[in-house]
């Protein structure tokens, strides 16, 4: 490759070496600060912050290249592509971009104490090509003057799979590009890879060995502790987001049915917890398969808007994220009874719905006190439905009776209140009068 002024080769003719190595593998770098930035691997940003305010340790930099970078095949320590050659490979803007939905990364977060083990459970898809595990730490600076160990913390990569192999970090990747089980943890370097051809599929268990803390590389607590970059790809951290469905508007009391659907990327069956917006919850619950849609229901106590959100866990314990808010508005029947009228031989009335939700299953009853009432005395009726601002008429039996009495006009129905009307009247025979 060549870089060179035109019409002027003072400056370099070939352009090659550390001299090409350095620009690239910076402008490598600038560019996955500027993906971190923002937030395509799901790490939290802030939206105002600028480039630099956002950016990833050096540690996870520096990991999340090595975890993505293409490695030349060899064989052997003779090889001319060598490990002492290659390093970890060519990084790859490519696979980095592709990745980014598959890829876990602890960003010097979780702090590890002396002979501490940190676990974390991830999930690898059937028919994943490979799984590249990679931990990275910063150690603070040694002596060589005095020291024939030149690191002075030692942290150890374990990886092991479903059926129980165990990886240690770097333990055949010296003389190959793909790791060998068993073997012993590295005790010398602060880069620690664990490489995998065609992983079994299921839940891989990561492990980070505090085996030697000698001194505070965390100095932001009082603690004798370190911090460390972990990179894994391509697996699965947790499900996706629950998608939830239902009306967007519902009755007051009444019993409201939403639909479901969580896909765990790795197809683990899953758990869901369900936070309704009225202060009530629906725990874990579970597990059924990926993909499947559930059916949950709810009832909501009082009028008003809610937002609905849910979060799922796979059966390893891993959480994914929260669901976008699903809202719906809740609305309640108003009954009301009017336009009581009296008359030959009947009692007349009207029941109103004055609310904004269907009034269901409303059973209502016209009831006259005293012993003066011969026929007619109790009648009682049941109306399927009454629509919003819909009318509906009801009547008594037909009335015989002599004298004043109360008359209870009252109607009840599915998640409403109950309602009722007394009333003055004078039967005269067949003839009823109401007193106002």
């Amino acid at each position: 490759m060549q870089c060179r002024w035109p019409g002027n080769q003072d400056y370099t003719y070939n352009f090659g070496g550390t001299s090409g190595a350095t620009p690239m593998i910076a402008g490598h770098v600038g560019l996955f600060f500027d993906m971190w930035s923002d937030g395509i691997f799901g790490n939290e940003v802030d939206p105002q912050g600028t480039v630099f305010e956002n950016k990833a340790h050096v540690s996870t930099a520096k990991a999340v290249l090595i975890n993505t970078a293409e490695q030349y095949d060899f064989s052997g320590t003779n090889h001319d592509l060598t490990r002492m050659h290659q390093g970890w490979g060519m990084p790859n803007l490519q696979n980095l971009y592709d990745l980014k939905d598959d890829i876990y990364i602890i960003d010097e977060t979780d702090l590890i104490k002396p002979f501490e083990v940190i676990q974390y459970t991830l999930a690898v898809k059937p028919g994943a090509p490979e799984l590249k595990v990679t931990m990275a730490y910063a150690d603070p600076p040694g002596n060589p003057s005095v020291q024939s160990q030149h690191r002075i913390n030692d942290l150890t990569l374990k990886v092991i799979s479903p059926s129980g192999d165990t990886y240690w970090g770097n333990n055949g990747l010296y003389t190959e590009i793909w790791s060998e089980p068993d073997g012993e943890a590295d005790t010398k370097n602060t880069v620690e890879c664990v490489f995998i051809q065609d992983p079994e599929p299921g839940p891989w268990t990561v492990e980070i060995h505090a085996d030697e803390i000698i001194e505070d590389s965390h100095i932001e607590t009082t603690e004798l502790d370190a911090d460390f970059a972990l990179v894994a790809s391509p697996v699965s951290s947790g499900p996706l987001p629950p998608e939830i469905n239902g009306p967007s508007i519902g009755d007051r009391g009444k019993e409201i049915d939403f639909q479901i659907v969580i896909t765990d990327p790795a197809e683990f069956d899953v758990y869901c917890y369900i936070d309704w917006g009225d202060g009530s919850i629906e725990d874990w619950f579970g597990p059924f398969p990926s993909g499947e849609e559930i059916t949950v229901s709810h009832v909501f106590g009082e009028e008003g808007s809610y937002s609905i959100t849910a979060i799922a866990e796979n059966i390893l314990g891993t959480q994914g994220l929260w669901s976008d808010p699903f809202n719906i508005t809740i609305y309640k029947s108003e009954l009301v009874i009017r336009q009581i009228t009296g008359g030959l031989f009947y009692l007349n009335a009207v029941i109103k719905n004055n609310g904004e939700a269907v009034a269901e299953n409303v059973d209502w009853e016209i009831k006259f006190d005293g012993n003066n009432i011969i026929l007619g005395k109790t009648t009682s009726g049941f109306i399927p439905s009454i629509l919003p601002g819909e009318e509906v008429p009801i009547q008594s039996k037909l009335i015989l009776g002599l004298g004043k009495t109360r008359i209870l006009i009252q109607a009840d129905h599915t998640y409403g209140d109950h309602v009722y009307e007394w009333i003055n009247g004078n039967v005269f025979l067949i003839y009823l009068t109401i007193q106002s």
